[in-house]
């Protein structure tokens, strides 16, 4: 599955994704507006996703991301429908985490984040995904 590139040209709307890809943008967004704020974004997301475990998932992608990203994780408010190249890369990547398809995530992901990056994030997202399915969140 090679990396699309016309995708970051013209981000998607949030609906037009998958219900995961959905679920792992809105995570990401509701970590980052918790941040400095007196949510828990743990608390709020695992009433979104139904789980505790999905939740803490999401927040530790969110974590590996902005860790990884070599710039600023770009994300739109978390009740916006478009999306940003940022949330559109990662959504790509979680796409060939749920098919397992290690290679496509290197295309995804290869040329923006160092290589020492790439297992620790892959690993995280198929804990997010196993979280949610076995929260029973649409996929």
């Amino acid at each position: 599955m090679p990396f699309d590139m016309n995708s970051l040209l013209k981000p998607p709307d949030l609906h037009d994704l998958s219900p995961i890809q959905i679920r792992l943008i809105q995570g990401i967004r509701m970590c980052v507006a918790c941040r400095n704020g007196p949510e828990d974004a743990a608390e709020l997301l695992s009433v979104r996703f139904g789980s505790v475990t999905a939740a803490k998932a999401a927040q530790n992608v969110a974590a590996r991301l902005g860790d990884a990203w070599p710039q600023p994780f770009e994300i739109m408010r978390p009740c916006c429908r478009r999306t940003t190249p940022d949330e559109v890369t990662a959504a790509q990547m979680l796409l060939s985490v749920q098919l397992g398809d290690r290679r496509a995530f290197g295309d995804a992901c290869g040329e923006l984040l160092a290589d020492t990056h790439h297992d620790g994030i892959y690993d995280a997202m198929a804990l997010f995904t196993g979280a949610l399915r076995a929260a029973a969140v649409p996929r």
